[in-house]
């Protein structure tokens, strides 16, 4: 058998920084994974300074519940880390690696290729996992640069796992679609529901499309007065949305509070009668499943992970698309959404969630999944040891730069 407890265990390496549904889902799985199956670490750096490209954010450390600490590993490093070659931070992941995981261990890296790299660089020894989180080229990229070395791929919705098996010659049996998943019942509340809109994600134009939000909000307003728009999270759009918040002279109907804290987002869609999606592509959103969880009804845009409901009769009148741009359709979604919603809707959707999302059940499909792959055997990824020594000189270089502009 693939898996059982005393020769396989799991490992989660990351980058330091939570930016987004790829951490928030590792550190999920980490939290709750069922330890009676076998070990589980999760491995990181711990930056001494603030990184400059830290954003305020938290570290994916933080995130990670302490009663797990002795499955914890990491090593503190300075901005040279940051600023350095990309084989130079994979050497210092592969370092942990060899130190603290056990030979034969599912390796699953995060989105940053340094993570990547560094478990194809021991991919002989450990079975490397590659999980597409987004149907973004990014993602295709490393899918292709690293095929030779990784076990299997994991593919979060249909489209995304479509696309990659069309883009790259891969052993279809070892290909898999398996969403990313919350613990649903931080989520669920009975309190009463508002007519409220709920934005969460990162404010950006790139991939999110915050540019809609004004769009949208204006149409919405000219089919109804009574409905609320609650905004949260923060990016490149963030102060031309507070410029347009001020020009409606509407501080009791539509707020933008930047970052929040989990609890915050939570009680935010608790609250809230529909979730907006605006983006122009995604995976299978975190903030959609823990808007479903939280019994919102969903308008989103026609995006990878989304249009998977479009198939399945019991997301009818819970999940409705519209395609990217066309914010007149979202607000009249909207508003057909808050009119016809009910307890029978928000108990639709939260078991919906339950049954797709919940993290001990995607978990334990992930099991199910490595269970069944057949043995391969991969080659190391040969790290370059002039890129990692000449790292220090193109960290400081980076530096000098980032000094002359900032």
């Amino acid at each position: 058998m693939f898996w059982n407890r005393m020769n396989n265990s799991i490992c989660f390496i990351s980058h330091p920084y939570h930016r987004g549904g790829v951490t928030q889902w590792m550190a999920h799985a980490f939290n709750y994974w069922d330890r009676s199956i076998g070990q589980v670490y999760f491995l990181s750096i711990n930056p001494r300074e603030d990184f400059i490209s830290g954003g305020n954010r938290p570290l994916i450390l933080e995130l990670l519940d302490d009663q797990y600490k002795d499955n914890i590993f990491s090593v503190p490093v300075s901005t040279s880390f940051e600023l350095g070659a990309t084989e130079y931070k994979a050497s210092i992941y592969k370092k942990l690696i060899e130190r603290h995981i056990p030979k034969g261990a599912v390796l699953i890296p995060s989105d940053d290729e340094a993570c990547w790299r560094a478990a194809a660089s021991v991919a002989s020894s450990y079975k490397m996992i590659g999980i597409l989180h987004a149907d973004d080229s990014a993602y295709y990229q490393l899918a292709k640069k690293y095929r030779t070395h990784v076990r299997a791929f994991v593919s979060v919705s249909n489209r995304i796992h479509q696309t990659l098996l069309s883009s790259i010659q891969f052993n279809v049996s070892h290909c898999e679609v398996i969403p990313c998943g919350i613990p649903t019942s931080s989520f669920t509340s009975s309190e009463p529901k508002k007519d409220q809109i709920a934005w969460v994600g990162r404010l950006s134009r790139y991939q999110k499309r915050a540019q809609d939000i004004p769009a949208v909000w204006n149409a919405v307003n000219d089919e109804s007065k009574n409905v609320t728009l609650k905004i949260a999270g923060h990016g490149d759009f963030s102060i031309q949305l507070e410029q347009y918040i001020k020009t409606q002279n509407q501080p009791d109907r539509i707020v933008a509070s930047g970052w929040i804290s989990p609890h915050e987002v939570r009680q935010l869609l608790a609250e809230s009668k529909v979730f907006l999606q605006t983006s122009d592509f995604e995976g299978m959103s975190v903030a959609l499943m823990e808007a479903l969880a939280s019994g919102c009804t969903v308008v989103t845009t026609r995006v990878s992970g989304a249009e998977d409901f479009e198939k399945m009769a019991r997301a009818k009148e819970v999940v409705f698309l519209y395609e990217a741009g066309d914010c007149q359709s979202a607000a009249v979604l909207i508003v057909k959404a808050i009119e016809s919603f009910s307890e029978e809707s928000r108990n639709r959707a939260a078991q919906l969630a339950i049954d797709l999302f919940d993290i001990s059940n995607t978990n334990a499909r992930l099991v199910t999944f490595l269970n069944k792959l057949s043995p391969v055997s991969n080659d190391n990824y040969t790290l370059s040891r002039i890129q990692i020594l000449f790292s220090p000189v193109l960290a400081y270089l980076r530096w000098l730069k980032w000094k002359l502009v900032s």
